[in-house]
């Protein structure tokens, strides 16, 4: 009796799914081209992501189309910030979110090293932050 209405159940679960999964691996892409302009363009030093998709890449959460990405930075000039800050939401189709690591308060650098993973320069690995 109820067969029909849990294999429609599955079957929406796994669409939403790979939904989710489609739209995190497009940040995580974004997230790395925004990297590169942070680098080459402003000499950011370090970027961190960090938040769901960080989350999410681990397993522990979700992307939703609600989502945004999350990057701390370091080496950023405090000047530049808002200009940097405007640049990068231009670029991605996600809402960026930009932390200057040098100057945000200890609880969210905390937070950021032991739930980040580091965007590695000129490659496209990520590490866990604390590992560096």
């Amino acid at each position: 009796m109820y067969e029909e209405y849990i294999r429609a159940w599955v079957e929406r679960k796994k669409k939403e799914e790979e939904k989710m999964k489609l739209m995190a691996q497009k940040a995580l892409e974004e997230a790395r081209k925004v990297t590169r302009v942070l680098r080459e363009k402003y000499g950011a030093k370090r970027v961190v992501l960090f938040g769901s998709l960080a989350k999410y890449l681990r397993g522990a959460g979700e992307f939703t189309e609600r989502s945004d990405i999350d990057l701390a930075v370091e080496g950023l000039p405090k000047e530049e910030y808002f200009r940097v800050l405007s640049e990068i939401n231009r670029l991605s189709e996600f809402e960026v979110d930009l932390i200057d690591l040098e100057g945000c308060p200890a609880f969210l650098r905390n937070l950021i090293e032991r739930e980040g993973m580091e965007i590695e320069e000129g490659t496209d690995s990520l590490t866990d932050s604390g590992d560096r």
